[in-house]
């Protein structure tokens, strides 16, 4: 198989790697066994394409994500004024939890739907 074609069809999983990456980077600390769990998980998934860790990844980060959603509202809620470090606040964040939710679906719809459309065809 092509490597690039392999890239395209891991891209979400490497996505949410970026993401735990910089999550593990903005802690500040050497050893993270949460960000490093959720990497090593990653990886995994995407060497061995396992159709059921693929929707348990997905699924957990679509929850955690909304669970993030309603933590950046609270944090909007709590500055005064809306100024330049609310806006900073905001506009990462929903980047961030917007490629996460993104890539998350993307994983969800390549395990689930994807596969589904294939063994029709092939039926």
């Amino acid at each position: 198989m092509n490597p690039l074609t392999l890239i395209k069809q891991r891209a979400p999983a490497f996505i949410l790697i970026l993401t735990s990456l910089f999550y593990w980077q903005s802690t500040c600390l050497l050893f993270n066994p949460i960000a490093i769990g959720i990497i090593l998980i990653l990886i995994f998934q995407i060497v061995f394409h396992n159709k059921i860790l693929g929707v348990f990844i997905s699924v957990s980060f679509i929850v955690l994500n909304t669970y993030l959603l309603l933590a950046l509202a609270s944090e909007l809620h709590e500055f005064p004024v809306f100024d330049k470090d609310a806006k900073r606040l905001l506009f990462i964040g929903l980047f961030i939890i917007s490629l996460n939710i993104a890539a998350s679906i993307a994983l969800f719809y390549q395990l689930i739907i994807k596969s589904q459309t294939t063994k029709l065809t092939e039926a």
